[in-house]
């Protein structure tokens, strides 16, 4: 079976980079931003624009503050916050014994350091093929979905179903993420902790 990932959220962590970059540019506005309520929100559905607003930031700041953590976020140090989700190198090889091909499609603008991080967290390997979609070029996980063959794509969020339903291809999410399980719950997919809960799910490849 080919395979497809999600990067954030998904194989690796996301919460420590998103909540700490926006709490250090929440600090020029001298506000100190409760990161807990913060990635609650953001957790529950919501964007960073709505999640500030919901913490009673004025408009101005809340825009300024979205801007900024969009043009710092994929930046190497802040990167370097993510950490694999434990046990999640042993999961992906013995997918690939099992006879499945793996291939990483997730939502990335900045390729280079994309790259360099999969080869810090040792993941690389692991793929046959490796695909970062730019928004800021309107590219679409829908497109490589269908360019790769993939069967099944495992991620983290609604855009990642709306994708698959798109491409008519089956999606399982993950609830270790950007959303979670009681949000994810009401899209109509299958929906586990993490990665490693599909261990028993899926079988061997063709």
């Amino acid at each position: 079976m080919r395979i497809g990932f999600d990067l954030d959220g998904t194989l690796i962590t996301c919460r420590e980079k998103q909540v700490y970059l926006m709490d250090i540019l929440a600090k020029v506005y001298d506000i100190n931003l409760d990161k807990d309520f913060f990635w609650e929100l953001k957790r529950g559905g919501a964007n960073n624009i709505d999640s500030l607003r919901k913490m009673k930031i004025c408009e101005n700041i809340v825009l300024n503050l979205n801007d900024k953590w969009i043009m710092d976020i994929e930046n190497l140090e802040w990167l370097f916050f993510d950490k694999k989700i434990d046990g999640v190198s042993l999961f992906l090889e013995n997918l690939i014994k099992k006879g499945h091909s793996l291939h990483l499609i997730s939502a990335r603008n900045n390729k280079f350091n994309s790259l360099m991080q999969l080869e810090i967290l040792n993941l690389t390997k692991f793929f046959k093929t490796i695909d970062f979609v730019s928004q800021r070029k309107n590219e679409n996980k829908s497109f490589f979905l269908k360019k790769r063959g993939v069967h099944l794509y495992i991620g983290d969020t609604e855009y990642d179903s709306l994708s698959c339903k798109e491409s008519n291809i089956q999606s399982i999410l993950v609830c270790s993420g950007m959303r979670n399980k009681s949000y994810l719950a009401n899209l109509g997919v299958l929906v586990v902790d993490n990665v490693l809960d599909l261990d028993g799910i899926l079988y061997e490849g063709n």
